[in-house]
């Protein structure tokens, strides 16, 4: 009996803490100003984007209820479709997982700590590097955005054929010609280039070569002894800052190698045929893989593997197609594929490297990819739940045309794609504030009033400076 009652008050009690926790006020987290269920406006956000803005510009004083102000008028309807994205499970959308892994990768490889790493320079590494300056090279460099545009090129400069004046060195247009006149060794142009160079002859064009991200044919115009080279000592800075660059690319490749080995990575068979059978050359030449076309693999296949992540054939086929998006293909060939391969490998190690040193929570990445999702979410919540959802047929916008005969000139099938344009705008403005009510009520929102307070001494104070 006593047993029952003991356990009758331990259920008493449990159910008044339960409900005690549940009444109790939610806790907002010390990075966030504004906090919602899964989801929280960053406080470096919000300070970044305020200090941009008019209503920081016109205040001398500030309180929590001046920025909270702020807030509700410039975030909280982004935030909150933000949050319904959640609930919708738009975050599991392949394409902005996809988005977001890309996103990661560049940002934390980029920001990897051997980028930054200081450079050692020995007195023989820097006279080496100077004895390899004997030459002034004269030579014209054709960047291609594919190995067989870069070996048709090849092709037609072996033939004693020029490249068009039109096509030199413009933006976006391959090929793209850049000459490069009275250059020593290491100077503006990549290492690679000038390792070709110096087992050359005058007039010979090289073969592709690949200089990330592009293939390049070389021509080399003139090679004559720099008979003008200063003495060493003289030249001892410039001689410095240039092999610092040279270095740092054979430094970060050094350590790229060796952790290729450490995460064990592997490189899996790849049929090339099949790839490059699954290839779509478009009409204006923007080639992209197909899944679709692409036979015979499950889901679950790979092309990288490490020991702590791997790249799928989806992952891989999404990579290449957004970086070479732009790129132009009359074909692509299995040069091209390895190239990719092996450059993607080298980001994901350095990835994975930065990602055990801690890089991730750095603000400036923190806020990347905060930013990245956000936008991400924020577009296909727009889309999909407002844009998509409201259509004006012909019927609506001929009565509206018919209401509002004086405002349109012209007949109605000339003005009808404006009509229904407008009519649109003005349903989507509509829905949009319909949802920001309703959601409103249906999220509960908490404000970080002690970092509101902070922020807004902080900004008082600044404003006597």
């Amino acid at each position: 009996m006593q047993t029952s009652l003991q356990n009758l008050y331990k259920l008493i009690f449990l159910f008044f803490l339960l409900f005690f926790i549940s009444c109790s006020d939610k806790i907002v987290s010390d990075e966030n100003v504004l906090q919602l269920k899964n989801i929280g406006l960053r406080k470096g956000v919000f300070e970044r984007r305020y200090k941009l803005s008019s209503d920081y510009g016109k205040n001398s004083q500030f309180t929590s209820e001046i920025l909270k102000e702020f807030i509700n008028k410039i975030f909280l309807p982004e935030y909150l479709f933000i949050q319904k994205a959640y609930d919708l499970n738009f975050d599991k959308d392949p394409q902005i997982v996809n988005g977001l892994l890309e996103l990661k990768m560049n940002a934390l490889a980029s920001s990897n700590p051997i980028q930054s790493k200081e450079l050692f320079i020995s007195d023989n590494d820097l006279k080496n590097f100077y004895d390899r300056k004997n030459y002034l090279y004269d030579f014209t460099v054709i960047q291609n955005s594919s190995y067989h545009l870069a070996d048709t090129m090849f092709q037609f400069l072996l033939k004693g054929n020029n490249l068009k004046p039109q096509n030199e060195a413009m933006e976006n247009i391959f090929p793209r010609k850049i000459d490069y006149q009275n250059k020593t060794y290491g100077e503006s142009v990549p290492i690679e280039i000038y390792n070709q160079l110096e087992n050359m002859n005058i007039g010979e064009v090289s073969k592709p070569i690949y200089t990330p991200p592009f293939w390049a044919v070389i021509k080399l115009l003139k090679k004559e002894k720099n008979i003008s080279a200063k003495p060493m000592q003289e030249i001892v800075q410039t001689l410095i800052k240039d092999y610092q660059g040279v270095k740092k690319i054979e430094q970060i490749k050094f350590y790229t190698d060796s952790l290729i080995k450490i995460y064990k990575t592997e490189f899996v068979d790849i049929d090339y045929k099949k790839f490059i059978n699954s290839f779509v050359i478009t009409t204006d030449k923007n080639g992209y893989f197909d899944r679709l076309k692409f036979d015979g693999s499950s889901s679950d296949s790979y092309v990288i593997k490490t020991s702590k992540q791997n790249i799928s054939i989806e992952l891989f086929f999404y990579l290449f197609n957004r970086a070479n998006q732009f790129s132009k293909f009359d074909k692509i060939t299995e040069e091209d594929i390895k190239v990719f391969i092996k450059d993607l490998a080298d980001q994901l190690v350095l990835y994975l490297d930065a990602i055990e040193k801690g890089i991730y929570k750095q603000e400036s990445i923190k806020d990347q990819i905060e930013n990245k999702l956000n936008r991400a979410l924020y577009s296909k919540f727009l889309k999909e739940e407002i844009s998509d959802k409201i259509q004006v047929t012909s019927e609506i916008a001929k009565d509206h045309y018919d209401k509002n005969r004086e405002i349109w000139k012209g007949e109605f099938e000339t003005v009808k794609a404006s009509i229904i344009n407008e009519l649109k705008k003005k349903l989507m403005y509509e829905r949009n504030d319909e949802l920001v009510n309703e959601y409103k009520s249906e999220f509960e929102i908490l404000y970080n009033e002690k970092l509101l307070n902070e922020l807004a001494l902080k900004f008082t104070e600044e404003k006597k400076q």
